[in-house]
């Protein structure tokens, strides 16, 4: 359940606490007002998310550790920008809050397909309410 607490942390503060900052300037964007980056983020990300717990038939990850710490550099990097601005453009961003919503939705699914294969009985009920 670790790899699931650090994508959880690192998505809610990336979504709630660092997006609302990544702004750029209006005539190098897709948008006629500086409203229309945040909710756009969220759209990617949600894409991203999507995509990735559809996934679980097609693509299995045993390995949470990795795409949890892939997870932790994507906050690092999105952090950086907003103080310091070093991408060249929102479609960077974009790029990476789509990236995100890949990560966090396959290790939320993959950690209950780990559970359901691993665990049997009142075991299983028990690790699933946990996560849950």
């Amino acid at each position: 359940m670790l790899p699931l607490l650090l994508v959880y942390i690192a998505e809610y503060t990336i979504n709630q606490g660092v997006t609302p900052t990544l702004l750029f300037p209006l005539p190098s964007s897709p948008f006629a007002s500086y409203r229309a980056f945040y909710p756009t983020y969220q759209f990617i990300y949600q894409a991203g998310v999507f995509l990735s717990r559809s996934s679980t038939l097609f693509v299995r990850i045993h390995a949470l550790y990795p795409p949890s710490l892939l997870q932790c550099l994507n906050l690092l990097l999105l952090v950086l920008q907003s103080m310091f601005a070093f991408l060249p453009s929102v479609w960077w961003v974009f790029a990476i809050v789509f990236w995100e919503g890949l990560l966090g939705g396959a290790v939320y699914v993959n950690t209950f397909a780990e559970i359901l294969e691993r665990e049997e009985g009142e075991g299983r009920e028990f690790c699933l309410g946990a996560t849950s």
